[in-house]
Formats: C-alpha cells, sequence, structure tokens
C-alpha cells in the first residue's frame, strides 16, 4: 500500500506476498515509479510503473 499524504489514505499497489513478509522496499530516487520490494524468503520483486504491474526476479533465493 501506498499513501501520498502522511498516512492519511492508503492505496492498494496490487502486490500480494501471500505469507511472506516484506523485509525492505526501495524506490529510485531518480524515477520513483520504480519500486523493488525484498521478502524474508529472500525474493525480490519490481513494477517500474508505480505497482500497477509487478515481475518476480528472484523466488527464494534463486533468479527467475
Amino acid at each position: 500500500m501506498t499513501s501520498q499524504d502522511n498516512g492519511e489514505t492508503w492505496t492498494n499497489i496490487g502486490l500480494d506476498l501471500g505469507e511472506d513478509v516484506a523485509s525492505s522496499i526501495s524506490v529510485n530516487q531518480k524515477d520513483e515509479k520504480q519500486i523493488a520490494v525484498s521478502t524474508f524468503s529472500t525474493s525480490l520483486f519490481e513494477t517500474k510503473d508505480g505497482g500497477q504491474n509487478w515481475e518476480q526476479i528472484i523466488t527464494s533465493g534463486k533468479l527467475k
């Protein structure tokens, strides 16, 4: 979920991690629509359009 108003309201960005949990979230400072999310099960997800579409790049520590 993202917030543009300091947490007053939230928008679902469409990333469903199931039973996994995000361990870190990184936003590209030069392109805020590019976001990477790593998880505690060592998976990595990336979006280049602000969260409308996600690609799983690494699954449980293995590159796809």
